[in-house]
């Protein structure tokens, strides 16, 4: 971390590490003071603490991010990447937020190499149902409402479509990504789909 910052000002500030598999190793060294107060020390803003085989159990996962937390002093901004091998990786990252992590990983329906990630839309509906649980109850959480991503997405490619057509453009779009098995549906893809929408608004032929 120390050399790229002593390099100048095209280092970018507030750099990142990431502790891959660290559940696997010891505890206490990836919790240890000289650990996190070391990376921080160097530079580090971003500590990122990473499971990608999925082994950790839940407890043993909020503990370890908690005593890292602890650890690395509150300008040090932690993150998760927690996968979902054996099918632990939803529990774990509800720790994360519980512990004070700030970012989480996951992706839409999941799919990521071998078993996965955490599936983005199951996270958010937790998150969202028992936000005063995992975030505390103080927590006012914000998103997006994906209708509004499709018709700011749609109104991009030079539609303007009403609230009916942005709910059946929505549908489309997840019809389509379970379908393909791909979470991502490019604007070439998803372009018909509103141009077919404007034809039957306009009385046009589907």
């Amino acid at each position: 971390m120390r050399r790229p910052r002593e390099r100048g000002p095209r280092t970018p500030p507030g750099g990142g590490t990431r502790a891959d598999d660290g559940a696997r190793g010891d505890h206490a060294l990836i919790a240890h003071a000289h650990y996190a107060q070391a990376m921080a020390g160097a530079g580090a803003g971003l500590i990122v603490l990473a499971d990608t085989v999925g082994a950790q159990l839940p407890l043993g996962c909020g503990e370890t991010l908690g005593r890292v937390r602890a650890e690395a002093g509150s300008e040090v901004v932690l993150a998760s990447h927690l996968h979902n091998d054996l099918g632990l990786g939803l529990a774990n990252t509800l720790q994360a937020p519980a512990a004070g992590v700030r970012g989480v990983s996951s992706s839409w329906l999941g799919i990521a190499e071998r078993a996965g990630m955490v599936a983005t839309e199951q996270l958010l509906f937790l998150l969202a149902r028992h936000a005063a649980d995992v975030l505390g109850a103080d927590a006012a959480p914000w998103w997006t409402p994906p209708g509004r991503v499709v018709a700011a997405v749609a109104t991009r490619l030079g539609h303007c479509p009403d609230r009916g057509q942005t709910r059946a453009a929505m549908a489309w779009v997840k019809s389509r990504a379970y379908r393909t098995g791909r979470a991502v549906v490019d604007d070439t893809a998803f372009a018909g789909c509103p141009d077919g929408l404007t034809h039957r608004a306009a009385g046009g032929a589907p």
